[in-house]
């Protein structure tokens, strides 16, 4: 296919995913970059923050935060200091976010670290623009836009929290549990592109939020260290592109996504069928092949088919397979 993109991922096995498209609008305005963050929850319980923070440690701004701490106002939303009652303030929520963000906030006569609900004075400009609801479990991919030359560095964070989260040793209330883990990605920024991917969480925040330190992992962490599905390797992902195509007047904003990405298949390996999500930055035409690695192509999904932009998933049975039945791979081209 003419202007025909490319992109690689790879896990083990012995079948290839070859996955060839054309975008049908090549437009694109100079910008000084964006930052792409990548991550997949395991199910749709969880509250999840992301932000950003400067080579000096510097809080530079908030990429992505769930509704019920952003619009909702759930870490800030009374004067009752029962943090455990059924409409307390979730504090355990994400407490190394807040205190990384550093605005106190007086709504309800007391000094909170978190925002307020929408419609109250002091609910920050920018929050509707990063606040959405909790994404389903597939793969997400959210966009931060340098409004700036960007620094030497970035370091991009992940905080997840799910109440109910209970084990033997975090159990405090009928809905504090386990409390939030976190992620971090280190980006080098410049001319050049640049990525990082981790699989395991640094450190999680305080069980009650009374501060914003990170403890170390720990045996006490059970199932809250896999809020994030592995995606092949690694649980949290970020993208550094030079230049690009953006809302310049709203660099914290919910951009439009930049480049293709492709899942992993999911399950992997798997007995009669399988799934592989991607995402689409513009309407395309599209062709995914199934390649062996004798190089001899087995099956064709799709045949330069034309897809939507934005997040899609397609699917292939064993039976497509024939005797070359194994477990599989991915690539693509």
């Amino acid at each position: 296919m003419k202007g025909k993109r490319s992109f690689l991922s790879c896990i083990s096995g012995v079948f290839l995913w070859l996955f060839s498209w054309v975008p049908l609008s090549l437009t694109q305005e100079n910008v000084f970059g964006s930052i792409d963050c990548l991550f997949r929850l395991n199910n749709n319980n969880a509250q999840v923050v992301i932000w950003i923070e400067d080579e000096a440690g510097r809080f530079a701004g908030t990429v992505f935060i769930t509704d019920f701490i952003g619009r909702r106002g759930g870490g800030n939303r009374t004067a009752d200091p029962d943090i455990d009652s059924g409409e307390g303030n979730r504090l355990s929520c994400f407490p190394v976010w807040v205190h990384r963000r550093n605005v106190i906030d007086t709504t309800y006569g007391i000094d909170n670290l978190y925002p307020p609900p929408a419609g109250k004075p002091s609910y920050p400009d920018d929050m509707d623009a990063v606040s959405e609801a909790t994404p389903r479990p597939v793969m997400q991919i959210k966009t931060w836009m340098l409004s700036g030359p960007p620094s030497s560095q970035y370091t991009c964070w992940i905080e997840v929290n799910r109440s109910f989260d209970f084990n033997e040793h975090h159990s405090y209330s009928w809905y504090r549990a386990q409390p939030s883990v976190v992620f971090a990605a280190t980006l080098q920024t410049g001319a050049s592109a640049d990525s990082a991917a981790v699989l395991d969480y640094i450190g999680y925040g305080s069980p009650d939020g009374s501060d914003g330190a990170i403890r170390p992992p720990d045996s006490t962490i059970t199932t809250a260290a896999g809020l994030l599905m592995d995606m092949g390797g690694y649980r949290f992902k970020a993208v550094f592109s030079p230049g690009g195509n953006g809302l310049l007047g709203d660099p914290h904003g919910s951009a439009a996504r930049r480049s293709f990405q492709l899942g992993q298949n999911y399950p992997n390996p798997f007995n009669s069928t399988t799934a592989i999500e991607y995402f689409l930055p513009e309407t395309s035409l599209v062709r995914l092949s199934i390649i062996g690695l004798d190089g001899k192509t087995v099956t064709v999904l799709e045949n330069e088919r034309c897809l939507q932009a934005g997040t899609g998933q397609t699917g292939m049975e064993e039976a497509s397979l024939g005797r070359r039945r194994q477990a599989a791979s991915i690539f693509t081209e």
